[in-house]
């Protein structure tokens, strides 16, 4: 009976102990991490969203300088104002023409401003026709007197004279002088363009036309260009804005400068300063 009696004790005992460890075991898996199938992936309770979430605007990193604008100026002169069309972006277009910084801005119908041009040649003198093109020598004013703003090579937008110091670039069949490009080769502008004045009633019928150059329909920006010679070939292609009245012998002498291959004079011909002035009819 004892031994029988023990036996049984010991069968008892060694239920209780398998018993605990069971429990043990299962207490223990709570302490394990889920399995793969079931973690959260990170950013989905919302705690990590934020490194994927694209900056707040004002803090994206700002383009190169210069980037935005040099991509839209027009492609190389080819020798003569181009009125053909390009694919690249261009130049964001400028309608509102009277800044009111302009001072002869209550004096543009009246074809009594001038523009005398001061170059390290001699000097000529424009009569500006606001009446037929009053956008054209709004604009023209506000670049040549630094009262309009316009973005310089590096990206900066700024306001101070255009012309003064620019160079004429280039003088094509002793007929066309060409200016007003920053770079110096006829590639560049003032970063906008303003809309064609064609149909004004001034033609290239007579010499000493000043105009706008382009390279397509309202591309019209700071390139200009001056016929010595009549050229009715260029009518209805081209804004133009002025008549030269003084100085004429002054662009015959630079129509017949020297030139290389790209017709670009082969000494600088530069343009010190540009005054405008109102007179008294």
């Amino acid at each position: 009976m004892v031994k029988a009696h023990k036996k049984v004790s010991y069968i008892v005992c060694l239920m209780i102990l398998i018993s605990l460890t069971g429990m043990s075991i299962a207490y223990g898996q709570n302490d394990l991490p889920p399995p793969p199938s079931e973690l959260i992936p990170d950013g989905a309770d919302g705690g990590d969203q934020g490194d994927q979430l694209p900056p707040p605007p004002g803090e994206e990193a700002p383009p190169l300088p210069g980037d935005a604008d040099n991509s839209q100026l027009p492609p190389p002169d080819s020798g003569m104002p181009s009125s053909g069309t390009i694919g690249s972006p261009k130049p964001k277009k400028e309608t509102a023409y009277r800044d009111a910084d302009n001072p002869f801005l209550g004096s543009l119908s009246d074809n009594n401003i001038h523009a005398q041009f001061v170059t390290n040649k001699g000097r000529f003198s424009v009569v500006l026709k606001g009446r037929e093109a009053p956008i054209a020598v709004s604009n023209f004013i506000g670049l040549a007197m630094g009262t309009k703003v316009f973005t310089e090579i590096s990206g900066r937008k700024v306001r101070r004279p255009f012309y003064d110091g620019l160079t004429i670039h280039q003088v094509t069949g002793k007929s066309t002088i060409h200016f007003g490009c920053p770079f110096g080769n006829g590639t560049g502008g003032p970063g906008f363009q303003i809309e064609d004045e064609v149909e004004n009633g001034l033609s290239f019928d007579r010499a000493y036309m000043l105009a706008y150059a382009n390279f397509g329909p309202n591309t019209n920006g700071s390139q200009l260009f001056i016929n010595v010679v009549p050229r009715p070939d260029l009518n209805n292609g081209f804004t133009i804005f002025g008549e030269v009245i003084e100085g004429q012998e002054v662009l015959n002498k630079i129509a017949n400068v020297e030139v290389d291959a790209l017709q670009r004079p082969m000494k600088p011909i530069i343009i010190e300063k540009v005054e405008v002035y109102k007179v008294d009819n």
